[in-house]
C-alpha cells in the first residue's frame, strides 16, 4: 500500500470550481507556488537574521543583529535580497513538491515492504518519504544553489566597501561572474547538496508521520486530517529538518561569507585570501541563531503546509 503524497485522499465535494479545465492540471503547481509566496514574505526577515547571526560573531544576540540591522539599514536591510528567493526559493519550493510526489509512488514499490507494509503502512511510509524526499531535494539544489548565494551576498554586504556597492539583484550576479566566473554562482554548492537532500528527507518523512499520528490522536483515524495536525505536522517538519542540517547550514554561510569577501578584495585590486569554514561539528558555536531559525521554520512551514492543504482541498 502506498500513501498518497502530503494531502492524503482528498474528498472534492465540498470543493469550489475555480480553475478552468485548460489550468487544472497544472493546480497542484500554481497552489504550491502561491503558498510559497506567502511563506516567504512572512518569514524572510527571520531569515536574514539567521544568516548575519551565523557569519558575524560580533553580535551579542539577536535582539542586538535585529537593532543594528535597523539602525544602519532600516526596515529595508531586513528584506534585502529578497528578489532572489522571492522568485527561486517558490518556484524551488513547488518543484520539491513536485518531484517528492511523483517519487514516491516509485520509491514505495521499489522498496517493497510486502505484508509489512499492507500491515503497517504509516510506518513503512517513514522510510519512503525520506528517501523521495532527499531525491526532490537534492535535484533542487542545482536550481537554488545559485539563487541562495545571491541571497547571501546581498544579505552579507555589511561593510562592503562604498566602491562595490551593490544595490541590485542584476549587479550582484555581474560582481560574482567578473571576479569568479559563472561556476562562482555555484559556491558553496558542496555543502548546499547534503544540506537539501538530508533536510528535505527528514521534512517529508516528519511532516507525514506527525500528521498521521495527529489524525489518529484528533479524529480516530490517521488518514483524515484536521486543521490542527496539519499545522502541528508543518511547523515540526520544519524543525526536524533544520535542526538535524543546521551544521551544514552554518558551514556554507561561514563558506560563502568568506568567498564574498573575496570578491570584494579582488574588486579592490587585493589578493584573496583561503576560506575556512571550519569543520562539521555539533557545539554551541556551529548553531548560533538556531532560536531564530526554529522560529522561522515552524512558522513559514505551518504557513505552507495548512495554506497549501487548504486550496488543495476546497479549490478545484
Amino acid at each position: 500500500m502506498t500513501l498518497p503524497a502530503i494531502t492524503g485522499h482528498l474528498d472534492h465535494d465540498k470543493a469550489y470550481d475555480v480553475f478552468p479545465e485548460k489550468l487544472k492540471p497544472y493546480r497542484p503547481t500554481i497552489l504550491a507556488y502561491s503558498a510559497s509566496l506567502v511563506q516567504m514574505g512572512v518569514g524572510y526577515p527571520l531569515d536574514t537574521v539567521k544568516v548575519k547571526m551565523q557569519a558575524y560573531r560580533s553580535f551579542t544576540g539577536y535582539s542586538d543583529c535585529i537593532k543594528q540591522t535597523y539602525q544602519t539599514q532600516g526596515l529595508a536591510g531586513f528584506y534585502r535580497g529578497i528578489l532572489s528567493p522571492l522568485l527561486s526559493t517558490s518556484l524551488v519550493r513547488t518543484l520539491n513538491v513536485m518531484l517528492f510526489s511523483e517519487a514516491k509512488p516509485i520509491v514505495a514499490q521499489y522498496l517493497n515492504f510486502g505484508k509489512f507494509g499492507k500491515d503497517h503502512p504509516y510506518i513503512a511510509n517513514v522510510p519512503v518519504c525520506f528517501l523521495s524526499g532527499a531525491f526532490a531535494g537534492f535535484n533542487t539544489t542545482f536550481i537554488s544553489c545559485p539563487f541562495e548565494y545571491i541571497k547571501v551576498v546581498m544579505q552579507l554586504q555589511r561593510g562592503s566597501p562604498s566602491n562595490v556597492a551593490i544595490p541590485s539583484l542584476g549587479q550582484v550576479v555581474k560582481l560574482i561572474v567578473k571576479y569568479d566566473g559563472y561556476l562562482g554562482l555555484y559556491r558553496g554548492f558542496k555543502y548546499h547538496a547534503p544540506r537539501d537532500a538530508i533536510g528535505s528527507g527528514i521534512y517529508f518523512a516528519t511532516y507525514e508521520s506527525v500528521k498521521s499520528v495527529c489524525n489518529r490522536f484528533i479524529n480516530g483515524d490517521p488518514s483524515k486530517p484536521s486543521p490542527v495536525s496539519i499545522l502541528v505536522a508543518g511547523g515540526a517538519s520544519g524543525i526536524m529538518g533544520w535542526l538535524c542540517i543546521y551544521p551544514i547550514d552554518t558551514l556554507k554561510s561561514r563558506y560563502q561569507k568568506g568567498v564574498v569577501k573575496n570578491i570584494f578584495r579582488k574588486a579592490r585590486s587585493e589578493k584573496p585570501i583561503p576560506v575556512d569554514p571550519g569543520k562539521l561539528a555539533f557545539n554551541r558555536d556551529m548553531f548560533r541563531g538556531l532560536g531564530i531559525s526554529m522560529t522561522r521554520t515552524f512558522l513559514v512551514n505551518s504557513i505552507f503546509f495548512s495554506m497549501y492543504e487548504f486550496t488543495m482541498a476546497h479549490f478545484k
